[in-house]
């Protein structure tokens, strides 16, 4: 299991099975208000879901899959 809350990736990243360290490095950093470059940002743990289920998707991508919705009642 990985706790992205707090995610250390240069201390952590070594210590992490070889294919989930590939999801985590496809996944990248992006800039985020708060954060420093390279820490990891609110999105990072979709984007290597993403990698690991061979959906590479950018986040721009992502925002452009319409929503649904489901009424209530």
């Amino acid at each position: 299991m990985v706790d992205v809350g707090g995610l250390a990736l240069e201390e952590e990243l070594p210590r992490m099975p070889a294919e989930l360290r590939a999801a985590f490095e496809a996944a990248g950093t992006v800039e985020e208000e708060g954060i420093e470059p390279g820490e990891a940002d609110s999105t990072i743990a979709m984007r290597a879901v993403c990698a690991l289920a061979g959906l590479p998707l950018t986040l721009s991508a992502l925002r452009q899959v319409p929503l649904v919705v489901l009424p209530f009642g």
